[in-house]
C-alpha cells in the first residue's frame, strides 16, 4: 500500500535496464535517485527481451514489463493498449506519470492522466518528438511516408492531446525552441539536461590509464581517438572512419577505437562500417568493440573523443567523455552547443563536414598541451552542470511544484 504522505511517480519508458543506452541509463538514475528526495518511483516498460521478467525489483524499484515481447521497431505502438490499461488499473494510487521518450507512449499516459486526474510530465529523449520529425523519419525508413497529409493530421491530433500535459522537459535550448514552435507554452517547459556520475568516468592518472590500456589490449604508446555510442547513420561514425583513412597516414602511431553496436536498431550502419574498414585495410589501426558494458574503461584509456553526430538531442556520450577529461570534437547540432564552448572545453565543427572533422582531429593529435587544457576544462564543466545529484534536484523540484499545485487546485488546469 502506498504511503499517502509520500509522492509516488510512475516512470514510463519503452526499454529499461538491463537494456543499455543513454535514455535507459538516465531513466535508471532518475528512478533510483528520486527516493533520496522523498519521491517513490515505479517503472513501467516493455518486455523487449523474453529473458526479462514481467515483474521484478531492480535497485529496490518495482519494474513492470508489458507486451509485446521481444525486439521490434513498431512494438511500442502495440504496447499502447496494454500501457493504457496498466495505468488505469495500477496508477490510481500514484501522483505523477512521467514519460521518458513521449512521442508514442505519451498518448496512453496523457489519456490515462486526464481520466485519473494525475499530473503528466512529458520528457523528450530525442529531437523531433513534438514536431513529428522523428516520426516522419521512421515512417520513411519503413516505407510509410507516401501520405504526408495523413501523417501531418495524425501529428496535429496527437499534439492536441499532448498539450493537455502538465509539464514538458527539454534537455536543451534547441529542444525548448521545438516545443514552443509547436504550441507548448513557455511556462510549461522546464529545461533539465541529462547527467552523469563523474566518479564513474574520472581517470586515476597516467598509471591508471596505462593499466586500463593493458587490460583492454590497447597500445601503451598510442594516441587514441575513441567514439562511443550506438552505430547509427546519424552518429557520423561512417564519416569518422572515412576521415581516419586519411589521418592514419599522417599519424601512424595513433589508433581509432569505435565502441558500441547498432544491431537491430533503425538506421543501423554496423555492417556498412565493417565493410568500409575491411575495404580500406584499417584493421591494424581501428578497433571495433561491439556492445560492451564497460564504456568507462575505453574512455579512461583514450586521449580524444570524436562525436561527429548529425542529429543529437543532448549527447550523453559526449558528457561521459568530458567527465573522463577527454578533449572532445563534436558537431553544432541539437543540444551540443549548450555543452561545448568552442576553444574553451572542446572543439565544434559543422555536421557532415569531413574536412572540418579531419582538421580538428589533426590539431588535437599534434598538440598534447591543447588536449590537456581542453580535457581539464571539459571535466570541470561536467562537475559544475551535469552531475546526477544536481539534475535529480531539478526533477524533484519540478515534481514537488506540480504536486503542490494539484493540492491547491482541483480544476485539472496545468500550472502556470
Amino acid at each position: 500500500m502506498n504511503d499517502p504522505k509520500q509522492t509516488h511517480v510512475c516512470l514510463i519508458i519503452e526499454t529499461y535496464y538491463p537494456v543499455i543506452g543513454g535514455g535507459e541509463s538516465q531513466a535508471r538514475a532518475l528512478a533510483t535517485g528520486l527516493g533520496g528526495h522523498g519521491i517513490a518511483t515505479r517503472v513501467v516498460t516493455r518486455r523487449s527481451d523474453a529473458a526479462f521478467a514481467a515483474r521484478e525489483m531492480i535497485d529496490g524499484i518495482a519494474v513492470r514489463r508489458l507486451g509485446p515481447v521481444g525486439p521490434g521497431r513498431l512494438k511500442k505502438w502495440a504496447m499502447l493498449p496494454g500501457l493504457f490499461l496498466e495505468l488505469m488499473r495500477a496508477a490510481r494510487s500514484e501522483d505523477v506519470l512521467l514519460v521518458c521518450g513521449f512521442r508514442v507512449l505519451g498518448i496512453a499516459a496523457t489519456l490515462a492522466g486526464q481520466l485519473l486526474g494525475k499530473s503528466v510530465i512529458l520528457k523528450a529523449d530525442n529531437s523531433g518528438e513534438m514536431s513529428g520529425d522523428y516520426f516522419r523519419a521512421g515512417a520513411k525508413k519503413l516505407g510509410f511516408a507516401g501520405a504526408p497529409r495523413l501523417i501531418a493530421a495524425f501529428i496535429a491530433l496527437r499534439n492536441r492531446l499532448f498539450l493537455r500535459a502538465d509539464a514538458f522537459i527539454a534537455m536543451s535550448s534547441d529542444m525548448r525552441a521545438e516545443f514552443e514552435a509547436n504550441g507548448v507554452p513557455s511556462a510549461r517547459i522546464t529545461t533539465i539536461p541529462n547527467s552523469v556520475d563523474p566518479t564513474r568516468f574520472c581517470s586515476g592518472g597516467a598509471k591508471h590509464k596505462a593499466a586500463t590500456r593493458n587490460a583492454l589490449g590497447l597500445p601503451a604508446d598510442a594516441t587514441i581517438i575513441v567514439f562511443t555510442g550506438r552505430l547509427l547513420r546519424s552518429k557520423g561514425v561512417l564519416q569518422l572512419t572515412r576521415v581516419w583513412t586519411r589521418l592514419r597516414h599522417e599519424h601512424p602511431r595513433a589508433r581509432l577505437v569505435i565502441v558500441g553496436s547498432g544491431r537491430g536498431l533503425m538506421h543501423d550502419c554496423e555492417t556498412e562500417l565493417h565493410t568500409l574498414i575491411e575495404a580500406e585495410g584499417l584493421r591494424s589501426s581501428v578497433l571495433t568493440t561491439g556492445f560492451v558494458r564497460n564504456v568507462e574503461d575505453y574512455l579512461k584509456a583514450a586521449d580524444i573523443f570524436a562525436f561527429p553526430t548529425t542529429d543529437e538531442a543532448f549527447g550523453i556520450s559526449l558528457i561521459e567523455a568530458m567527465a573522463a577529461g577527454l578533449a572532445v570534437v563534436a558537431t553544432r547540432v541539437g543540444g551540443i552547443p549548450d555543452i561545448v564552448e568552442p576553444g574553451q572545453n572542446g572543439l565544434l565543427i559543422d555536421p557532415d563536414d569531413e574536412a572540418g572533422l579531419e582538421a580538428a582531429l589533426d590539431r588535437l593529435l599534434l598538440d598534447a598541451a591543447l588536449r590537456t587544457r581542453l580535457g581539464a576544462a571539459a571535466m570541470a564543466t561536467v562537475k559544475q552542470r551535469y552531475t546526477t545529484e544536481a539534475v535529480l534536484g531539478r526533477y524533484a523540484s519540478l515534481i514537488s511544484r506540480h504536486m503542490e499545485f494539484k493540492r491547491k487546485d482541483c480544476t485539472g488546469r496545468p500550472p502556470p
